[in-house]
């Protein structure tokens, strides 16, 4: 007699909490697809366009600089808790070197900035790399980051 009222009571308690489960896993996936097409794609976009160019990120031209970190600063919300540590430091930084463009004194601050910049560099591909796979997309942010590996071989 109770196995008639436990039966479909258990039923429903389990198809809840399955459903639960799906719907906290198919907000996750939109989230980290916003995340991904909003910052992570145009971040990469820009990184491959510049590829080629054997420039430290310090010796731009200035407005590809602001490009950067207004794509930057613009999406800090979809970052991740590795670049979001890097993010104080490179905005000094990056205004800090504006300030002194023309100043002597340029080359004491490029070393940092260029060094902090590679990390936010990384730090970046490396949660792209993460997403795309959660995503089941391309892992383009492999590409990139095995061109910087490269590259800072010679």
């Amino acid at each position: 007699m109770w196995s008639s009222y436990i039966i479909p009571f258990l039923t429903i308690l389990f198809s809840y909490f399955l459903g639960l489960f799906s719907n906290k896993a198919t907000k996750k996936d939109e989230v980290d697809l916003k995340r991904y097409e909003t910052f992570y794609v145009p971040f990469m976009s820009k990184t491959m366009h510049l590829s080629y160019s054997k420039q430290k990120h310090s010796k731009l031209p200035l407005h590809i600089r602001q490009e950067f970190t207004k794509l930057i600063m613009e999406n800090i919300q979809y970052l991740g808790k590795d670049s979001s540590e890097i993010i104080p430091e490179y905005y000094y930084l990056s205004a800090e070197i504006i300030t002194l463009e023309f100043d002597k004194s340029l080359h004491d601050i490029e070393s940092d900035f260029e060094r902090v910049y590679q990390n936010l560099e990384v730090a970046i591909l490396q949660e792209a790399e993460s997403l795309s796979k959660s995503l089941k997309y391309p892992n383009l942010a492999r590409v990139i980051l095995n061109d910087i590996k490269s590259k800072s071989k010679n």
